[in-house]
């Protein structure tokens, strides 16, 4: 019997992002009104045309920062395959990672010591799918044909949990499971 499992993961913004998307959304939002300003002021002229083309721009560009700013993690384990998936703005979707379990190196819980002595570490490339600020943080290493050395941080559920317990091997595992 095959088995699947999957879980989805929304993404929270930053600080730095939120802001930076409450500010692009003002200063668009402004920017509109200016040109719409303009396109009335100077109506019945070249600029007037101007002014409606670039009010239009502006509008496609907020709806682009608003759609992009939303963006979500797909953990899937069918079988013994994990994959990570990036959907952003619940359209397009990027395939992050895809391993099979068997290949785990090292797992253990993510925290903040953790965190530390993977700075040290060199990685070929690190695939933060999670909210880092968030607790019940799970880390992967694992030798990916693609990607070189991998550390893999995620944020499972008690099924992915289960599934990847599963397929792990017992050596890899260490205590995560315990309890």
């Amino acid at each position: 019997m095959d088995t699947f499992f999957e879980q989805i993961v929304v993404r929270k913004k930053r600080t730095m992002e939120a802001a930076t998307y409450f500010l692009s959304i003002f200063f668009g939002a402004l920017a509109m009104c200016v040109s719409l300003f303009l396109t009335f002021l100077f109506i019945g002229s070249f600029f007037s045309v101007l002014f409606i083309l670039v009010t239009v721009a502006l509008g496609v560009g907020i709806w682009w920062v608003i759609s992009r700013s939303y963006i979500e993690f797909e953990y899937s384990v069918t079988n013994s395959y994990f994959d990570i998936d990036r959907i952003v703005g619940r359209k397009k979707r990027e395939r992050l990672i895809s391993t099979e379990c068997a290949q785990f190196e090292e797992m253990g819980w993510y925290t903040t010591d953790v965190a530390e002595k993977f700075k040290n570490r060199s990685f070929d490339a690190k695939v933060m799918a999670c909210n880092t600020v968030d607790a019940g943080l799970l880390y992967i290493t694992v030798r990916h044909p693609r990607l070189g050395n991998t550390l893999v941080v995620i944020q499972p559920d008690d099924r992915i949990k289960s599934a990847l317990k599963k397929f792990t091997p017992r050596m890899v595992q260490g205590n995560v499971f315990d309890g």
